[in-house]
């Protein structure tokens, strides 16, 4: 497992900072996979403000 993707990608020099985002390590298939986890995580907290029910952080932390 290595860096997939960096800033100045694919001929340019790679920085300290492009090592330490671990999105930097996926593979395209994992960050799809990635985004549609956020991305339900974000519908659902939307669908739970929308019908006014208060969620805390202990609240994500069960659900997650």
């Amino acid at each position: 497992m290595g860096l997939t993707t960096w800033e100045n990608a694919p001929d340019g020099k790679i920085l300290k900072a492009d090592v330490t985002i671990a999105k930097n390590y996926l593979s395209e298939e994992e960050m799809n996979y990635l985004e549609r986890i956020v991305t339900l995580y974000l519908d659902y907290a939307e669908l739970q403000a929308q019908r006014h029910i208060p969620m805390s952080m202990e609240d994500w932390a069960k659900w997650l």
